[in-house]
């Protein structure tokens, strides 16, 4: 019985790509928030939130989606794609983007931003370099966009 509700709208929802459902969406929801709450009261002890947190944090936000456009693409089979898709690729880039913020944070706390975000931008330049190699730009005018 559990296992055919686990099954139904969290499993299915991934393996068969039907996207979000009510169900999944508030549990989902529900965990972010937590996290968002328990990384808050983490962080606000260690870093001011400013402009250059934001900043640092930009290299990462191109990096997740450029991993998930390899999904998107095709290069990745199940089960490895799974992990590639939401909610797995938003824990994926924080197990990479937190540790990276933390260390930047222990080597140079008041340049940490510089560090942090060029690890994200030498990982995002990665991902994007495999994609352009490997896929053909149908539509290249949005890509400044």
């Amino acid at each position: 019985m559990l296992w055919e509700f686990v099954k139904k709208y969290y499993i299915d929802s991934i393996v068969y790509k039907t996207g979000y459902n009510p169900v999944n969406t508030l549990t989902w929801a529900v965990i972010l928030i937590v996290a968002v709450f328990i990384l808050y009261r983490y962080l606000s002890k260690r870093l001011k939130f400013d402009e250059k947190f934001v900043f640092s944090n930009l290299s990462f936000v191109l990096f997740g989606s450029s991993l998930r456009v390899v999904e998107d693409s095709g290069f990745l089979k199940p089960p490895i794609s799974y992990f590639f898709m939401s909610p797995f690729i938003y824990i994926l880039v924080f197990l990479l983007a937190f540790p990276s913020l933390m260390i930047s944070l222990k080597l140079r706390k008041e340049r940490y931003w510089i560090h942090h975000f060029s690890l994200g931008l030498v990982l995002s330049v990665a991902i994007l370099s495999l994609l352009f190699a490997n896929l053909r730009v149908v539509n290249p005018q949005v890509i400044p966009i």
